[in-house]
């Protein structure tokens, strides 16, 4: 019987960031042309992080066939340049985002129509860093029990949990989200978007922005919103090596999510990964994701007759959970809104079959081995993904599984 562990730690990491001086884009005001210049900024912010890792396995049989892993760890982001680039207030790109009304319903913008400012990128005191920005980390424990159930063939079972805290957005500070304190009810126009008919959903509870912040200018914040992201995940897999002409491993995975984030699938469902109004709270646990999705696949090698190796996949997947957009027309611009939580529906589960067939010939202590790949045999054509919104293009597909595809290819080791 042994027993081994290891604890280590990553050495802390000093992480700091700065913006170099610029030059924004020129501007005709009148007959002058202006421009603005922003100075240097050395340091943006300066984290120095600990990232502490341990592990252990033990051999709970004393031969080596039943093995108990675990390790956990805490695992830090690398913000590259995002945060940078977000509070920069000279961005590659200037604009500014403001509601809009189509007097003229001629469906194009003409001067004079924009109404309420919604958001903005770019100009002085446009971007600022929140003086106790944190850095987003995930924490992760996992356990997996391994046993050789027969020579040459074991199973493995484990479970995973992930938590991600701290996570790192870039509000408008001057719509704080206690600032959305105006009931307002919205009518669920249902599927087909149009109000007034028999799909018409029950009316929503949401809320306008406060009058007193609606003239405040966008104030871009690099900052930690409250929220943590939570995941659950069993695997369970076996695998028979090699031996006797064949080999074959299949894997089960299921995974609970409890989730911060702002799309899905292409679909928007709120502007921010964390809430930042009450109206992201709508038909969710509060704020979080809650949904499952799984997993399984097959695959294997025969070594059939006349050196021909074949090696078929099989792979079963469950369709995405989703709920109806609302898109609603609020005091501050539009707001997406969940009518129903997001695991009310599903959309297609994705099957697969795919296979390789080789032939090898040697050449001494070379081998010389054509294939052909073929995936999608059976040509499904499952949606992977659609419009969740409601109006003319709800549940509309957009992606599909790709086609059946052959490819042909050559190998050569030596």
């Amino acid at each position: 019987m042994w027993h081994r562990t290891d604890v280590g730690s990553r050495r802390p990491q000093a992480i700091d960031s700065s913006i170099p001086a610029a030059s924004g884009p020129q501007a005709v005001i009148g007959a002058a042309v202006t421009q603005v210049d922003f100075p240097a900024v050395d340091k943006i912010f300066s984290w120095t992080l600990p990232a502490p890792r341990v592990g252990a396995i033990y051999d709970l049989s004393g031969n080596g066939k039943t093995v108990l892993k675990v390790n956990a760890g805490w695992y830090w982001w690398n913000p590259g340049t995002n945060i940078s680039q977000n509070v920069n207030p000279n961005p590659p790109d200037w604009w500014r985002q403001y509601a809009w009304t189509d007097n003229n319903r001629n469906g194009l913008w003409d001067p004079g129509e924009q109404g309420q400012l919604i958001a903005s990128r770019g100009g002085v005191g446009s971007a600022v860093v929140d003086p106790n920005l944190k850095d987003q980390r995930t924490g992760e424990v996992g356990a997996w029990l391994e046993r050789e159930l027969l020579p040459n063939f074991g199973m493995r079972v484990g479970y995973v949990y992930r938590r991600i805290t701290d996570i790192s957005v870039l509000a408008n500070a001057n719509r704080p989200f206690d600032a959305f304190n105006v009931p307002i009810s919205v009518p669920d126009p249902g599927p087909d978007g149009v109000v007034g008919n028999s799909d018409d959903g029950a009316a929503i509870r949401a809320f306008n922005l406060n009058a007193a912040y609606l003239g405040l200018p966008v104030l871009n914040q690099q900052t930690n919103l409250p929220g943590t992201a939570e995941f659950h995940n069993l695997e369970i897999s076996a695998t028979k090596r090699a031996a006797g002409r064949w080999s074959v491993q299949g894997s089960f995975g299921y995974r609970w999510n409890r989730d911060q984030d702002n799309s899905y699938f292409g679909n928007t469902l709120r502007s921010l990964k964390t809430p930042s109004n009450p109206n992201d709270l709508i038909n969710t646990d509060r704020g979080r994701y809650d949904f499952t999705a799984w997993s399984a696949k097959i695959n294997g090698t025969i070594e059939a007759p006349w050196r021909l190796r074949v090696s078929p996949s099989i792979r079963l997947q469950a369709g995405q959970s989703f709920g109806r957009i609302v898109v609603a027309r609020l005091n501050y611009g539009n707001q997406q809104i969940l009518s129903e939580p997001i695991d009310s529906q599903r959309q297609d589960m994705v099957s697969q079959l795919d296979v390789r067939a080789e032939k090898v010939f040697r050449a001494g202590s070379r081998t010389i081995s054509p294939f052909v790949d073929v995936y999608n045999i059976f040509n499904t054509n499952t949606v992977v993904n659609l419009a969740w919104t409601s109006g003319s293009s709800y549940l509309l597909p957009s992606t599909f599984v790709a086609p059946r595809i052959m490819r042909l290819g050559l190998k050569y080791e030596w």
